[in-house]
């Protein structure tokens, strides 16, 4: 018998896949996400509670009504992302099983952002009001299309794909007895 044949029998069962929700939400790619929007929620709170305040007090009324009605569709999208960021930490954490994501994350409704150039009297809000605006559409965006990912993938876990060369040794172990005691 060749050498080959006559090494032990080696275990060939390949380990079981990990899904790829808990393997994302466990990155570190995730947990740089999940920092921005916290972040960027922070900031926008710091901003709406100060500076926000006399920049809004400033305006003509026209442009203080945009400016209330964008404020609040931001804070409502920052929570919205929030509470999607969370949810998924909670994965990482091993904090929540698959059924609770699934109810945590059944609440949370993503509506489409209007454009800038869809809000009436957009240039006439304020710069800093405008640019968190923005980022928080491109973090929602961001958030959006990686949540569709995740829910395709969900937590089913892959059936491990099998060496190719399974069947082929099996036949090889029988044919030559390798591997009976």
């Amino acid at each position: 018998m060749s050498n080959a044949l006559k090494r032990e029998k080696r275990d060939v069962r390949p380990a079981p896949a990990i899904s790829f929700c808990e393997k994302y939400s466990a990155s570190q790619t995730f947990m740089a996400l999940f920092r921005k929007g916290m972040e960027l929620i922070e900031e926008t709170s710091e901003y709406l509670e100060g500076d926000g305040r006399g920049e809004a007090r400033a305006l003509n009324d026209s442009t203080a009504l945009t400016y209330s009605t964008e404020s609040m569709r931001l804070t409502t999208r920052l929570m919205q992302l929030a509470s999607w960021l969370v949810v998924y930490r909670g994965i990482a954490e091993g904090k929540l099983t698959p059924e609770d994501v699934e109810a945590k994350r059944a609440k949370i409704k993503f509506n489409a952002v209007p454009c800038p150039e869809q809000i009436e009297n957009y240039s006439a809000l304020p710069y800093q009001l405008r640019k968190l605006i923005e980022r928080s559409a491109e973090l929602y965006d961001q958030i959006t299309t990686l949540d569709g990912h995740l829910l395709n993938a969900g937590f089913d876990v892959e059936t491990p794909r099998q060496n190719p060369l399974s069947a082929q040794m099996a036949e090889l172990e029988t044919a030559f007895g390798v591997g009976r005691q």
